[in-house]
């Protein structure tokens, strides 16, 4: 792997830190121990904003029992290898515990917004693995996990809800110059926590895929947006609602499947609906192969068990 840095220090108006270029080929575990070892410090160091931001550090054994016992059963085996490529790197790099460090800011990135959905989530992993009198590993830890829960519920949560909002669009045909698909992603995110500074555009040419870019952070190896040499994009904004599972593959990666594996709009919508979702979020897929006559473009809005399609000049939207 090789990185770059992209430095912007000559516009005086911009001081967040450069912006990293990582370029990856070759297996999924060549591509993680590269990851792991060039990027290891900055990807620990993220994990412990990321974590912090989003949940409470009594929660943290919870999050290592969603990953072990619901997420990584779903994962696809490509990606564990990559992960214990990461891991293997990362001890390269002088940090232990990278793999599983990566695998929480993974598994805090399905989690809903709101602590009731949390719950429900929870609650819903605590009963697929049956009764504490289970002797499986993830069935003996479902009283601690329990007690964590109750004990986060306990505490009075801000009735304000996160001022947040991820958005996107995609336009295409007579919206645009020469009918082209132009597709965005706009992460809005808690300001001032010091996670711009780990930036990156990391760039994967694995082996018998479409090579492919996602924009993101060092230790967020899923993808919060990105586009593929095949003209595919991704996009992503949460929607927060009880209907939750962490019975499906994580979401981040399910984004980079598309962009490794699909060629056109109809490939991604049939890729998407043989997948179960996890928790409840929005997407956009465009396909830049299909503008400018189209669908160049449809919405997902998903949660478990539900996915509702939103194509171009769509009723539903529209009123």
């Amino acid at each position: 792997g090789k990185l770059y840095s992209i430095s912007l220090s000559g516009d005086e108006s911009y001081s967040l830190g450069d912006i990293n270029l990582f370029d990856l080929s070759g297996s999924p575990e060549d591509v993680g121990e590269a990851y792991g070892e060039i990027l290891g410090s900055s990807a620990s160091q993220l994990h412990d904003i990321w974590v912090a931001q989003k949940l409470n550090s009594s929660m943290i054994p919870v999050i290592d029992w969603l990953w072990e016992c619901s997420l990584r059963e779903w994962t696809p085996e490509s990606f564990l290898l990559e992960l214990e490529g990461i891991q293997r790197g990362g001890i390269k790099a002088g940090i232990e515990d990278l793999g599983r460090k990566v695998a929480r800011v993974l598994t805090v990135s399905n989690l809903p917004a709101d602590t009731q959905n949390i719950e429900i989530l929870v609650e819903d992993a605590i009963k697929r693995h049956g009764p504490p009198s289970n002797t499986s590993t993830c069935s003996s830890r479902i009283p601690y996990v329990r007690s964590v829960l109750q004990n986060l519920l306990s505490v009075p949560q801000p009735t304000q809800r996160s001022t947040g909002h991820c958005d996107f669009f995609a336009a295409w045909g007579s919206a645009t110059e020469q009918g082209r698909l132009l597709s965005t992603r706009n992460l809005d995110i808690t300001s001032d926590t010091g996670i711009s500074k780990h930036k990156v555009l990391t760039v994967y040419r694995l082996s018998g895929q479409y090579a492919y870019a996602t924009m993101g952070f060092a230790g967020y190896f899923g993808a919060l947006g990105g586009m593929s040499e095949a003209g595919i994009t991704v996009s992503e904004a949460n929607l927060d609602n009880g209907n939750v599972s962490f019975d499906g593959i994580p979401w981040p990666l399910r984004l980079r499947e598309l962009l490794g594996h699909a060629s056109s709009l109809e490939e991604a919508r049939k890729m998407w609906a043989s997948r179960p979702n996890s928790a409840a979020f929005n997407f956009l897929v465009g396909s830049a192969k299909d503008a400018p006559h189209g669908p160049a473009a449809v919405a997902l809005e998903t949660m478990a068990g539900f996915n509702g399609e939103f194509l171009g000049g769509s009723d539903i939207e529209r009123n």
